[in-house]
C-alpha cells in the first residue's frame, strides 16, 4: 500500500503519488454542442491532488466520431472555455490532467455521426449500442474505412490534440481499445485489411506527438503486456511524453 503513495516519473512529469483517475465516460456535457459543464468542472476539481494525475474521459475529435448522446468531445471553438475550466479546476489543486481522444468506430449511430454511417477498420457486424436522444438504440450497420481516408481521420486527431493543450491540459492519451476506430480486434482474420489499424495507430500516434508538443502517450487493451501508461520512447504507437 505505502507503494502508492511513492513519486512516478510518468514522461516529462513527476507524480507525488501513483493514484490516477481512470477516464470514465460520464455523459455530462451540455447539449446541443457536447459543452463540457460546470458540473464536469466541479467533478475533476474535487478528485484533483496535489501531484497526482487525472485522465479525463474519453474525448471524441469529431461528429462522425461521436458515440453517446452527452458524451464529451472536443472539435469546436465553443467547447473551448467549458474545457479551460476543468484543466483550472485541476490545477488549482496541483494537479495534472490529460484528455482521452477517442473516434468511438462503430459503436455509434447515424443521429450520433451526422448521418453518416459509423466507420471501422473492417465490417465485422456486432450486437453494440449507442445513446440518442431516444435512449439507447442498436448501432447503426458501420462500413469499412479506406486507406485514402487515414490521413483525415489522422488529422482530427492532431488538430484534437493541440486543441487539448491549448486549453490547458498538460498531455494527451489516445484511446485504442475495444471497438474504437483504432482498436486492432477490428479486423477480419485473413484479409489485407489486417494491417489498417496499425496504419492508422502508428500514423495518429505520431501526428498527436507533433501536435501536442510531443505530450501523448497510448492506451490499448489489446497489449497485455505493457503497463499503463505505454511510454516506450522510440515506438511510433506508444510515446514518451516530453517538455515542449
Amino acid at each position: 500500500m505505502a507503494h502508492l503513495f511513492t513519486t512516478k516519473k510518468v514522461g516529462a512529469y513527476t507524480l507525488a503519488h501513483r493514484v490516477v483517475l481512470a477516464p470514465m465516460t460520464r455523459l455530462r456535457t451540455i447539449q446541443p454542442g457536447d459543452i463540457p459543464s460546470p458540473m464536469m468542472a466541479d467533478f475533476y476539481g474535487q478528485r484533483a491532488s496535489q501531484g497526482g494525475l487525472e485522465i479525463v474521459e474519453g474525448v471524441s475529435i469529431s461528429i462522425p466520431a461521436r458515440s453517446y448522446l452527452g458524451a464529451a468531445s472536443f472539435y469546436h471553438d465553443g467547447q473551448v472555455e467549458g474545457w479551460k475550466a476543468i484543466a483550472n479546476a485541476v490545477h488549482a489543486k496541483g494537479g495534472r490532467v490529460f484528455m482521452q481522444l477517442i473516434h468511438g468506430g462503430r459503436q455509434s449511430h447515424v443521429e450520433m455521426t451526422g448521418g453518416v454511417a459509423p466507420l471501422a477498420p473492417s465490417v465485422v457486424p456486432f450486437d453494440g449500442v449507442a445513446l440518442t436522444k431516444d435512449g439507447f438504440v442498436p448501432a447503426s450497420p458501420h462500413r469499412a474505412l479506406g486507406i485514402e481516408e487515414i490521413p483525415g481521420i489522422v488529422e482530427e486527431f492532431r488538430v484534437a490534440a493541440q486543441r487539448a493543450l491549448d486549453a490547458g491540459f498538460d498531455g494527451v492519451e489516445l484511446h485504442g481499445a475495444n471497438v474504437s476506430a483504432r482498436s486492432r480486434r477490428q479486423r477480419r482474420a485473413g484479409t489485407r485489411r489486417r494491417g489498417l489499424p496499425q496504419i492508422a495507430r502508428h500514423r495518429i500516434a505520431a501526428a498527436c506527438a507533433q501536435g501536442a508538443s510531443g505530450k501523448a502517450c497510448n492506451r490499448s487493451a489489446c497489449n497485455a503486456r505493457a503497463p499503463w501508461p505505454q511510454s516506450v520512447e522510440g515506438s511510433p504507437a506508444t510515446l514518451t511524453l516530453t517538455a515542449p
